[in-house]
């Protein structure tokens, strides 16, 4: 299952067509649209309570910051 907050940058990476991702790893009645830039600004601001396999997901989709 895909990881909350990774997720939403995996499929835009993949995708490149939208500048919104939802997140996925919540119950339908709590689904919400996250702004791409909110969610990588705050995945930065945050990763150092990231944990490594986050962190390396993140890296993956070759964001630098996110570098192990």
């Amino acid at each position: 299952m895909p990881q909350k907050g990774v997720a939403p940058a995996a499929i835009r990476h993949d995708q490149e067509t939208t500048a919104q991702a939802t997140v996925v790893s919540r119950p339908a009645a709590f689904r919400s649209t996250v702004k791409l830039g909110v969610l990588l600004s705050n995945s930065k601001s945050r990763r150092a309570k990231l944990a490594a396999d986050k962190l390396q997901a993140l890296a993956d989709l070759r964001l630098a910051w996110a570098a192990v």
